[in-house]
């Protein structure tokens, strides 16, 4: 991939050195961009999975970059940050639907910067607001039984409400399972546009998925904990949770084996001294 602004050719993906055999490991990789809020949550919490954490760091307006910071100076064998020179368009952003992938200032290409920018062999993306649980394990073992067998990865997670999240979203409990992943790291899994969103065009690859491997914390952030929630709620808990996925599971297909109405690690106290450490 060639970049439209030569003045960053540094930036410039080589593919052939992207398929290239990298050593066997499993890199995390986190997009960030005025992510301060959860960032150190998301990667503690993956932290003792992964063989290492880029942190791909656009310009922000937040303590993003002092988050990072900390993180690295902590970690320096573990996390890593690479920086991108400029804050793409992103998918709500004007302008999205139009502007070339092949652009810096795509949120499409930056993604795929940030892929190989990671080390490892194995790569798993995940948001800067997923914190993991422990039964992430069970697709590191498997990627680890298997290093060489190309599979993509999904991964259930339950969006929660509330700075204290003890609440469930009721509109849309958990996400479709395919967003956080686990992938070989190479060309084969090459992020795309969509209509609002960026995706990786995984359907020619065998695919596995695992159920509630994390928790999203979109709407535990303080622009979502005003008095007016603005989505519908239920209590986080494991009766409400069973009833609430019954229901959405009837519409809407569950991909990810075993526990389809919760996880008892979804219950743990354990993941949510992350958020506040």
């Amino acid at each position: 991939m060639q970049l439209i602004e030569r003045e960053y050719s540094s930036l410039d993906i080589d593919e052939a050195k992207w398929r290239a055999p990298k050593p066997f490991g499993i890199s995390g990789c986190i997009r960030v961009r005025n992510d301060g809020e959860f960032l150190k949550a998301a990667v503690l919490s993956h932290l003792p999975y992964l063989d290492e954490i880029v942190l791909a760091y656009q310009p922000s307006e937040d303590n993003t970059l002092a988050v990072c910071d900390e993180l690295e100076a902590a970690y320096p064998k573990k996390v890593r940050i690479e920086h991108y020179p400029v804050a793409p368009v992103f998918v709500y952003d004007r302008g999205w639907k139009t502007m070339s992938e092949n652009s810096i200032h795509s949120f499409v290409y930056m993604s795929n910067w940030a892929t190989t920018m990671c080390r490892y062999s194995w790569v798993a993306k995940f948001e800067a607001d997923v914190v993991c649980l422990p039964t992430f394990e069970r697709i590191v073992n498997r990627v680890k039984a298997a290093p060489d067998k190309q599979v993509y990865y999904g991964r259930v997670i339950l969006n929660v409400v509330g700075r204290e999240m003890n609440f469930i979203n009721a509109a849309n409990p958990r996400n479709a399972g395919w967003d956080e992943a686990v992938f070989m790291n190479c060309p084969d899994y090459l992020y795309r546009r969509a209509d609002t969103w960026e995706y990786i065009d995984f359907h020619s690859q065998p695919q596995e998925c695992f159920g509630w491997s994390a928790v999203h914390l979109k709407r535990v952030k303080r622009k979502f904990t005003s008095r007016d929630v603005d989505v519908p709620i239920v209590k986080n808990d494991p009766d409400s949770l069973k009833t609430l996925m019954d229901d959405f599971n009837r519409r809407n297909c569950w991909p990810g084996g075993l526990y389809p109405e919760g996880d008892p690690a979804l219950f743990d106290p354990a993941w949510r001294e992350f958020v506040w450490r």
